[in-house]
């Protein structure tokens, strides 16, 4: 692989990598629900004079709900992100622009190279057709 296909790699994966990133900003404007389950163990004196041995077990439960509200800073951030995007995938545009005219520039000239080798191809089997077979008709006679 060339430098060039190595480039347009490359492009292509930061412009996925700004589309993901826009859409992880987006999802940061969405409420997160929490869950949590507390299972500890405590040995020696607590907190009430008591004294607790290590099979002595305290459970605890948390439930939790985060709702953004102020989203200012957070869409600034999604349009920023969005820009972004839209760079990576004018440089990944360009890139392959810049490829494909690098094709048809060099186009021409494979199809020379095909044209020759065709005709030399052409060349060697009527060689090995008219020629060949008078020379093996010579030599069994």
């Amino acid at each position: 692989m060339d430098q060039n296909q190595q480039a347009a790699r490359l492009l292509d994966q930061q412009k996925n990598i700004a589309f993901a990133q826009t859409a992880f900003e987006k999802s940061k404007l969405l409420p997160e629900f929490n869950l949590a389950y507390f299972n500890n163990s405590f040995k020696g004196n607590g907190a009430d004079n008591e004294y607790y041995t290590a099979s002595k077990r305290f459970n605890s439960a948390a439930i939790g709900i985060a709702i953004p509200i102020f989203s200012k800073a957070q869409k600034s951030r999604i349009a920023s992100s969005k820009i972004y995007s839209k760079i990576a995938q004018s440089q990944y545009e360009i890139e392959f622009l810049a490829l494909q005219n690098q094709f048809q520039k060099i186009l021409p000239f494979i199809m020379i190279k095909i044209i020759k080798f065709e005709s030399i191809l052409n060349i060697l089997s009527w060689f090995i057709r008219e020629k060949l077979f008078e020379l093996w008709t010579d030599f069994i006679k």
